[in-house]
């Protein structure tokens, strides 16, 4: 079984300028592709950098009008994106997340994020292609 057969939550396409970023020093930093109440999934340059071992993202815009610190997620998939068309030796990945114990003012602000910057419904099955779509 797919893992959007087992989603029970439906995912949203997300506008260009949402970024999750992990890690203090912002060592996983990458472009939000889809978001649901239950996790996100965000592409990003693999930079070679050992990751901390960090158990919080933090959601914002590039026009600087949202953001959201703290999150608590789990990572659910990391993988290489082989289909993007590239000209150097940069390798893209792909991470999805679930969300984790979100309080009442993060799920909130998660909701209001969704209704500013969410686009449109997308499945997982296209995603893998390396196309903006969801997991």
């Amino acid at each position: 079984m797919k893992d959007h057969e087992n989603r029970k939550l439906e995912r949203y396409g997300v506008r260009d300028g949402a970024m999750a970023v992990i890690g203090k020093n912002a060592n996983v930093l990458g472009q939000i592709i889809d978001i649901s109440r239950g996790g996100l999934s965000f592409r990003y340059m693999d930079n070679g950098m050992i990751e901390e071992k960090d158990d919080l993202l933090t959601i914002l815009s590039t026009d600087q009008h949202f953001y959201l610190v703290n999150i608590p997620f789990q990572t659910v998939s990391d993988f290489a994106l082989v289909n993007v068309p590239t000209f150097s030796s940069i390798i893209m990945r792909r991470r999805c997340v679930r969300f984790r114990d979100l309080d009442e003012e993060q799920a909130r602000r998660l909701d209001e994020f969704i209704r500013k910057y969410a686009s449109e419904k997308h499945w997982h099955d296209t995603a893998i292609s390396g196309n903006a779509a969801s997991m």
